[in-house]
């Protein structure tokens, strides 16, 4: 039987039932009530996938540009890709990773998190995804590449934009925000 609280209400005006990004009062799974981000499992999905896509960070040098991308980091002159394998476990130096500053090893770190809020976005195709998991990878992905970026910044001559910091931050917001803030109303 269907009746108040148990998240088969319909909207009043339409006779549709409730939408993403509506609460559902039916408790979660630690007792709170849910609410669905706004956007299709399938859109969501999308965005975070075309965060790829983006050069995280611009690297302007003398003229010059240089893109830190979730795969590598692309020189312009000459134009050469240096994958973040290479980075990471070639080109480190005697100290390897653990011997470069912080601003430098949290590009790898970001990489690692966006994995994880694309992997839990694939999760939301399946109806398993946690939005607050996802948003919370979002921002650690936007620290991480704005952490970079200021690293890179500090050094004479050299400007860097963390584009993908706010395209991370701008997702986390627009798709998983109003489903988080929703709990605590």
């Amino acid at each position: 039987m269907s009746g108040a609280g148990d998240g088969s209400e319909s909207n009043a005006t339409t006779g549709d039932p409730p939408g993403p990004g509506t609460t559902d009062d039916a408790p979660g799974p630690d007792g709170g009530s849910t609410v669905a981000p706004p956007g299709t499992p399938t859109r969501r999905f999308l965005a975070v996938l075309a965060l790829v896509a983006l050069p995280w960070t611009v690297l302007v040098l003398a003229g010059e540009f240089a893109f830190v991308l979730a795969v590598g980091l692309v020189n312009t002159n000459p134009l050469h890709l240096t994958t973040l394998p290479d980075y990471v476990f070639r080109f480190t130096g005697p100290g390897g990773f653990a011997g470069l500053p912080a601003s430098l090893q949290a590009w790898p770190v970001s990489v690692a998190c966006y994995l994880g809020a694309l992997g839990s976005a694939l999760g939301g195709l399946f109806g398993r995804e946690d939005p607050r998991l996802t948003a919370g990878l979002l921002v650690l992905v936007g620290l991480g590449q704005g952490s970079l970026a200021l690293g890179l910044s500090r050094r004479v001559g050299q400007t860097a934009l963390p584009l993908g910091a706010f395209a991370a931050w701008v997702l986390a917001w627009w798709y998983y925000w109003p489903a988080i803030t929703a709990r605590f109303r």
